[in-house]
């Protein structure tokens, strides 16, 4: 086992998520309201395999 010395420290600030790491700096804006935005989307549920096919569509077109 090893251990460090240090100091101990005044205060120790939480774990800030990915998603206040992107609002600090501007990259993202904070939510305007809260709550869940996708709460009245309809549940959309497509057949397995259709996602490949679309994409598979998409690229013999270009």
């Amino acid at each position: 086992m090893v251990a460090e010395l240090v100091q101990p420290r005044a205060t120790r600030q939480a774990p800030q998520s990915k998603f206040d790491r992107l609002i600090a700096p501007g990259v993202i804006t904070p939510p305007s309201e809260g709550g869940d935005p996708l709460e009245r989307c309809p549940n959309i549920r497509l057949p397995r395999g259709a996602a490949a096919r679309l994409i598979d569509a998409d690229r013999e077109e270009k």
